[in-house]
């Protein structure tokens, strides 16, 4: 697809952006709200129906897209995608080549990082932390201090939550329940 994109230019000053600063891409006013201190760097782009509010920070190529909405004081950075009818809110960071899509929701402080996936009706909460190769999906949840990284799977209706760490190569899934 081809789009239409607009480089954004900063009309005030804020957190580290200055009046006339330029930022990242933008497919029309609708996808970066004029309210709060939310901001795309770089080549950062956000594109279709998209929304960035509050202050969400977007840098280095990251991609927001689809019917995604992102708010609070969200990260999104270095190629990172969300899109579909994702959201990510509050202090989640999604971060390097990780993508969160489908109707996944990434909130509280999570991180969701290297080339993680979160998709499905997943949720990842609280303290959580998705990294490597790993992948959430289904109505899988991750929540509490719970970090799965690796070539972990979790699926289904499955939960990994309280301290456990999952790691290396490790399938979780059905209504299993896990918490270390």
């Amino acid at each position: 697809m081809k789009f239409n994109l607009y480089r954004i230019k900063s009309l005030k000053d804020f957190s580290n952006v200055f009046k006339g600063n330029l930022g990242g891409y933008v497919m029309n006013y609708h996808n970066l709200s004029q309210k709060g201190n939310c901001w795309s760097y770089n080549h950062a782009i956000i594109v279709e129906n998209a929304r960035v509010s509050d202050n969400v920070k977007v840098f280095d190529y990251a991609q927001v897209y689809g019917h995604a909405r992102i708010s609070g004081g969200a990260l999104v950075e270095n190629g990172a995608q969300i899109f579909d009818n994702a959201i990510v809110y509050e202090n989640a960071i999604i971060s390097e080549h990780s993508m969160v899509f489908s109707f996944a929701e990434v909130s509280g402080n999570a991180q969701v990082c290297g080339n993680a996936k979160v998709s499905g009706k997943a949720r990842v909460t609280g303290d959580a932390k998705v990294s490597g190769d790993a992948k959430v999906y289904g109505n899988a949840k991750i929540y509490g201090s719970a970090t799965i990284t690796g070539n972990v799977q979790v699926l289904g209706n499955a939960q990994v939550l309280g301290n456990a760490n999952i790691e290396g190569v490790e399938v979780i899934c059905g209504n299993s329940i896990v918490d270390k």
